[in-house]
């Protein structure tokens, strides 16, 4: 699922001028498995549940996460 939707929107978002160059929807998805992996463990330094993230935290950790893993 997670792979079509990146499939499906980078064409779309390559075609923000800001954004270019956009890489490619592999290595997008390669980066998003590598975030779905890190984030038990940053949950588990931050004493969360992933049912306890609301869209506050989520967007902090995401922003953190990208400082660290630049794109």
């Amino acid at each position: 699922m997670t792979t079509e939707l990146i499939l499906s929107i980078r064409p779309w978002l390559n075609t923000f001028e800001s954004l270019r160059p956009l890489q490619g929807a592999t290595a997008i998805i390669e980066k998003f498995q590598a975030y779905k992996l890190d984030l038990t463990n940053i949950l588990h330094h931050l004493k969360l549940k992933e049912e306890d993230v609301d869209y506050a935290d989520r967007t902090q950790i995401i922003e953190e996460w990208i400082s660290l893993n630049p794109l």
